[in-house]
């Protein structure tokens, strides 16, 4: 995949997100920026609901307080959330969590595992059609199955609050598809489901996108024009001890989808 590709990306596994402390957040002084780790803070507080639409955020001298950072570090974390529209400043008033339920795409960041995982729990799955396929040769080059051998197939559509903004084809070796039902699908999107259901614990995703034009298939699921550009994102999942355990094609319609990514050096 990664010669196909002209961008490579390979995501690992890190502690997962949450919450924090609200008198204790985990900031620590080191290589990774300040701003960066108040940033993420801040976004974790406005996914669980702790931050809501309804109620200002604390100011900038309240949060360089709890954090034990300047203002200009505050200023720099919550201009970097303005970017990505999960916030708005309104001079006089204060600072909001955006309302997110006028969204009818989804914009926000894909630079980690844990963030794909928050995408697809808050974002619905519409499963259109599943079933066992003989293996395409680059998928099973890509699974480590051999030539011929039977994989479970998956073809969905996933939204936010609006009109499906992804069209999503994912092939699961046949000991995981068949745990992968139709009736648990209903519940957690299929990469939850493999660590939550299947006991896998997904340690890497190496992840590449192109532009491409939609044909007759992704235009008519998508709604777009036929050969109107779309963001083609493939992505291979690998367990924690390096077996491949998914991959999926995903078309994604660019007028309802962002993606956002904070490279650090």
């Amino acid at each position: 995949m990664a010669r196909k590709n002209r961008i490579r990306g390979i995501l690992r596994a890190g502690p997962p997100a949450g919450c924090g402390d609200r008198s204790t957040p985990n900031i620590a002084r080191g290589s990774i920026p300040l701003y960066f780790q108040i940033e993420k803070v801040i976004r974790n507080r406005i996914r669980s609901g702790e931050y809501s639409p309804d109620v200002s955020l604390p100011g900038e001298g309240d949060l360089s307080r709890e954090f034990g950072v300047s203002r200009s570090t505050v200023r720099q974390a919550l201009s970097s959330l303005q970017r990505e529209q999960l916030i708005i400043r309104q001079p006089g008033k204060g600072t909001f969590v955006t309302n997110r339920d006028r969204d009818e795409g989804f914009a926000g960041p894909l630079g980690s595992i844990e963030d794909i995982f928050t995408y697809a729990r808050e974002t619905t799955y519409q499963l259109l059609s599943m079933g066992p396929v003989e293996a395409p040769p680059d998928v099973a080059q890509l699974l480590k199955v051999p030539p011929g051998a039977r994989l479970m197939e998956y073809h969905g559509l996933r939204a936010r609050s609006g009109p499906p903004f992804v069209y999503i084809k994912t092939w699961l070796p046949m000991n995981i598809g068949q745990q992968i039902t139709r009736e648990v699908i209903k519940n957690d999107p299929i990469v939850v489901l493999i660590e939550n259901l299947c006991g896998i614990h997904i340690g890497e995703v190496q992840q590449g996108m192109t532009a491409t034009l939609a044909d007759q298939e992704v235009a008519r699921i998508l709604n777009v024009p036929k050969r109107s550009p779309v963001l083609l994102v493939k992505r291979l999942y690998f367990s924690s001890d390096g077996v491949p355990v998914d991959y999926s094609i995903n078309h994604f319609s660019p007028g309802r989808f962002e993606y956002h990514a904070r490279l650090l050096r």
